[in-house]
């Protein structure tokens, strides 16, 4: 018997009456005529005792409508909870980035405007990223450049900079600017290395074409208990690395490298179908990110400058 019979019996026992029960169903009297006959006969039972277009449940009524009360309501308990899991699936988003700095600033912001919204977040590299977007694994990649796949689309979010932060007894803390280069001979800190994820420092070094004298190595925790005492710099980005506005007697110093600049993207496979979360975020970061970063969509002049190095 279908599930719509039930229903069908359920309101012709709440209404007595086939006119009334039929116009509340906005079904036609006769057309309800014959599902009730439809429904006896399966069953084998008269289910009323009939009166004109008048019903009255019989003994057999009664024990049908218990059990058809209890199938329909149990059928609108499983709808509401394929609802319920339709909702939440609606409202989580599954991200990934290759840097946890890249979420500062902006994604509590995000969290704040939603705090229905379920989010899970995994560190990626870039390789990663770009097979998990393809599998559907992740909704979304805030990566250091763009991803390079043609089934991928991305969005610049902003532009960023390196930068160099040494505490008020280094010897480089009088400085505002300058080549990374010139920092051959100091030591730096930097978290460990682990592979497949290049280091800022990495990176930059190899650009200037020096090996530091000497790195230490450690977690984020400890290089800001030690970082204030110690003669030793960390790079960082400008916009996105704020653990050392915690810091007092921190100073921040600008590289005017050209390879300094970097821009910050986010990525996604070009035919995802966004669910209400993952469209949240795409007009989040069209209508309320630009507020939060300075986009620069060009390197300063200082940046283009010949290096003192090379002179």
């Amino acid at each position: 018997m279908e599930l719509l019979q039930y229903y069908y019996f359920n309101k012709m026992a709440e209404f007595e009456n086939l006119s009334r029960a039929a116009e509340a169903l906005y079904v036609s009297q006769p057309s309800l005529s014959k599902m009730l006959s439809r429904i006896e006969n399966e069953v084998g039972f008269a289910l009323f005792d009939r009166h004109g277009k008048s019903l009255q449940l019989n003994e057999y009524g009664k024990i049908f409508l218990t059990h058809s009360q209890q199938i329909v309501n149990h059928s609108e308990s499983i709808q509401e909870a394929l609802n319920q899991v339709a909702h939440t699936a609606s409202r989580r988003l599954r991200m990934a980035s290759s840097n946890t700095s890249l979420l500062n600033r902006w994604l509590y912001d995000f969290i704040k405007k939603a705090p229905d919204l379920g989010l899970r977040h995994t560190i990626l590299n870039d390789n990663q990223a770009i097979m998990q977007l393809l599998s559907g694994e992740i909704d979304y990649a805030i990566t250091l450049g763009r991803l390079a796949h043609p089934e991928l689309t991305s969005q610049l979010l902003w532009t960023d900079s390196y930068q160099v932060v040494a505490n008020a007894h280094s010897k480089y803390a009088h400085l505002k600017e300058v080549y990374f280069y010139e920092l051959k001979e100091a030591n730096f800190f930097a978290l460990p290395q682990k592979p497949d994820f290049p280091r800022y420092i990495d990176q930059l070094a190899r650009q200037a074409e020096f090996v530091p004298r000497i790195i230490f190595e450690s977690e984020i925790e400890l290089i800001l208990e030690i970082l204030p005492s110690l003669d030793a710099l960390i790079v960082c980005l400008e916009q996105s690395d704020t653990f050392y506005s915690r810091l007092e007697g921190i100073s921040a110093i600008r590289l005017l490298d050209p390879f300094a600049a970097c821009d910050v993207f986010i990525n996604w496979h070009k035919d995802k179908q966004h669910n209400d979360a993952g469209k949240m975020l795409l007009t989040y970061i069209t209508e309320d990110l630009p507020h939060l970063f300075v986009k620069e969509s060009q390197l300063g002049e200082q940046r283009l400058r010949k290096p003192r190095y090379a002179e």
